[in-house]
């Protein structure tokens, strides 16, 4: 048994020696070729052999065809979106800055040794416009009182305070200037026609009064009366009181006392003076078109259209009883005697227009 196991071992030994010698000298056994299973060689087909992955919704529409590499692969990540650049706006031109309107006239008060024309050579302006504008200046204009205050027009132009119903084409047209030229003068503020509005004070640049119409014919004289027999006279009844009767034009007297100044020149009416208080009648009926408190010499104003388009004009109230657009009857008090504006005594300025122009009233008066 001893030599069995004995012999074993040596051969062992030459079989393991010889073995080592062979691969010292490069000798590589060959390797028992292995067998692939069957799934190792599907894992090993080419991928262009594979049919591709559809994916499909509950409504059995493809969305989109994937490779098998695909299929497990992760989602690309979203790409972030670039924001579009804010557009940078459009920069507006900056408007003016809106100039505030400037007064249309200034005043002056007459100091001793003036005279309308030294006045408008110190201020560089046509006299004529300092004679219009002053309507209170008396029939000779150089025989001014000290401390009594002239307008002065902003620019050579006239004054004109819109009445009810007026229009700028009409203002224009009656005293020889464009509807353009009233509203191109920056300081009236009035950017179109349509913005006028009644009691706004207009400065009318180079503008100039028309001429006085003619004055009405005088009435016809009273039918002659036929000669009768001599009878003895009748005891004469006792006057009655002065009625307040029309004229022939249909005007009557607003307010009973003495003239104290009459029309001519550059005074466009007549003063009458009375007692303070002393209501003032319209001298006809008509519409009130314009109520004017502080009307620059007129001090407070009222004036009355008629129905045959004449005006007449209440000034240097001291109190006004009518609104603008009032309709009053021939007689109604309007107001009462006073001495606002330019005055030296309580008395009412009365005028009479006719096509805007001021006419003499004793012309229209009975």
């Amino acid at each position: 048994m001893h030599l069995l196991v004995l012999g074993a071992a040596l051969v062992g030994g030459v079989i393991g020696l010889g073995s080592t010698r062979l691969q010292s000298n490069g000798y590589q056994a060959p390797v028992a070729a292995t067998v692939a299973s069957p799934e190792a060689v599907t894992r090993q087909e080419p991928v262009y052999l594979k049919a591709p992955l559809i994916v499909r919704t509950s409504e059995s529409r493809v969305l989109s065809v994937a490779s098998p590499q695909d299929a497990g692969a992760p989602p690309p990540p979203a790409q972030e979106a670039t924001p579009s650049p804010t557009p940078t706006p459009t920069p507006q031109p900056t408007p003016p800055p809106r100039r505030e309107p400037k007064p249309l006239f200034s005043t002056y008060v007459i100091q001793p040794g003036d005279t309308i024309y030294g006045i408008a050579a110190r201020l560089g302006i046509d006299p004529n416009y300092i004679i219009w504008n002053n309507p209170e200046v008396g029939e000779h204009p150089d025989e001014l009182s000290v401390g009594q205050t002239l307008v002065i027009p902003a620019a050579p132009g006239i004054l004109y305070r819109v009445k009810l119903g007026d229009t700028l084409a009409g203002i224009a047209q009656f005293y020889g200037i464009t509807v353009e030229a009233i509203i191109n003068y920056e300081d009236n503020g009035i950017a179109s026609p349509d913005q006028l509005r009644e009691g706004t004070l207009l400065l009318l640049p180079g503008a100039k009064p028309p001429p006085p119409p003619p004055p009405p014919p005088p009435p016809p004289p009273p039918p002659r009366a036929q000669s009768q027999p001599a009878q003895a006279p009748a005891p004469a009844p006792p006057p009655p009181p002065p009625p307040r009767s029309a004229s022939a034009t249909g005007f009557i007297w607003p307010v009973s006392g003495s003239i104290t100044q009459y029309f001519g020149g550059s005074h466009k009416g007549i003063d009458i003076a009375t007692r303070a208080g002393t209501p003032v009648g319209a001298a006809a009926g008509g519409t009130v078109v314009l109520v004017a408190y502080g009307y620059y010499g007129y001090g407070n104003t009222v004036i009355i259209r008629h129905p045959d388009g004449k005006e007449t004009l209440y000034a240097h109230l001291s109190q006004i009883y009518v609104r603008m657009g009032q309709q009053v009857d021939q007689g109604e008090a309007i107001g009462a005697v006073g001495c606002t504006g330019w005055c030296t005594g309580p008395h009412l300025h009365f005028e009479v227009r006719v096509g805007g122009v001021p006419v003499n009233p004793l012309n229209y008066l009975p």
